[in-house]
């Protein structure tokens, strides 16, 4: 039975309490792991995290998601670098560095898809972009959008290393993504900067496509900056008021 975690590192801890299972003997190879609704109701985790868990999981080659069918354990031995590659993934980079790297592969996908962009291609953008502006108002759907639109950017290019850098770093980055994206205002601003993004691969202006992903990635940082910002002054604002009540 799965137990719940605490909110610190969440990642990391439901990495350690799957992969205790799997060690243990209690789900062996080929069996079925519990859905993920079913894993956040017992680890008393969100989605977004238990995710992130799953794709680095995944990525080790220890699980696999068989669409239609579930999740499952595909491997019950664990690479001796495995706990060295899980913390590498959740722990070593930061933010800035993250979507730093962002911008120098996603641009060169860019440039890429617009060579290699087929008519079929640019209309599965399409109406990647206009499912994103049906659903603006469901940060869920949104969230599953943003992610789609990036990664089908990345399909077209037609590298398999490229397409892997993107979906590994996007991964990394699913918890922020998601709170990021719970903003109304970053969600407008993402929708539109994402149809520049795709009129401009559309017409095949490398130009206009490469400028419009980097002032994308730019807002992701100024966003990001914001809320730190923000979160920043709540806690000194909180601090101040108890230090206040203690007075009196």
């Amino acid at each position: 039975m799965l137990k719940k975690v605490s909110k610190n590192t969440v990642a990391a801890q439901v990495i350690n309490q799957i992969t205790d299972l799997v060690k243990g003997g209690s789900v062996k190879r080929g069996e079925r792991l519990p859905s993920e609704r079913e894993m956040a109701e017992q680890l008393g985790v969100s989605r977004p995290p238990l995710r992130e868990a799953l794709r680095a999981l995944e990525y080790a080659g220890i699980i696999e998601t068989r669409y239609g069918e579930g999740i499952f354990v595909k491997s019950t031995v664990f690479p001796s670098e495995a706990t060295s590659l899980f913390s590498s993934l959740l722990n070593q980079y930061t933010l800035e560095e993250m979507i730093e790297m962002r911008k120098i592969v996603e641009t060169a996908a860019v440039r890429l898809a617009i060579q290699r962009a087929t008519t079929e291609d640019l209309f599965m953008l399409q109406v990647i972009h206009n499912r994103a502006q049906r659903g603006i108002d469901s940060i869920d759907t949104f969230v599953e959008c943003d992610l789609a639109f990036h990664f089908a950017i990345a399909e077209v290019a037609r590298n398999a290393i490229l397409l892997e850098t993107v979906q590994t770093m996007r991964n990394l980055m699913s918890e922020f993504n998601h709170e990021l994206l719970s903003s109304e205002e970053y969600r407008v601003s993402a929708l539109e900067q994402h149809g520049i993004v795709c009129d401009a691969i559309s017409r095949r202006d490398v130009g206009e496509a490469v400028a419009a992903m980097e002032r994308h990635l730019g807002n992701v940082i100024a966003m990001s900056l914001r809320q730190q910002l923000d979160h920043n002054r709540k806690t000194t604002a909180k601090r101040v008021a108890v230090n206040l009540t203690s007075l009196t």
